[in-house]
């Protein structure tokens, strides 16, 4: 039973500590995704870096210009709740490209 009285008082003293970082945290955060992103770049193929190049700069680009109230270094980031926005309000409807018809050669 102490134990358990214990546990909550110390849980609830974490939380209070918490919400008054808050700000802070979300920085942190918003901030190690940002340099973990970084880093997976240095790591990445060039192939694969100019083939996302363009997508990239669009839902940015898109991203900037949509969430004007957000953090400048937050507008970038990609949660699955802004790439469902994007890809509902940019991408759907749009006219797939034509794949170029190359021979197979067997």
């Amino acid at each position: 039973m102490y134990r358990a009285q214990n546990t909550t008082n110390s849980s609830s003293g974490a939380s209070s500590s918490t919400s008054e970082g808050n700000g802070s945290v979300q920085y942190n955060m918003a901030r190690s995704l940002t340099l973990t992103a970084q880093e997976t770049l240095t790591c990445r193929p060039m192939t694969t870096i100019k083939a996302y190049a363009s997508k990239t700069n669009e839902f940015i680009k898109w991203a900037n210009g949509t969430f004007t109230d957000e953090n400048e270094l937050e507008r970038g980031i990609v949660s699955g709740t802004k790439l469902n926005y994007f890809l509902r309000d940019q991408v759907l409807g749009r006219n797939s490209r034509q794949k170029s018809k190359v021979p197979v050669i067997i």
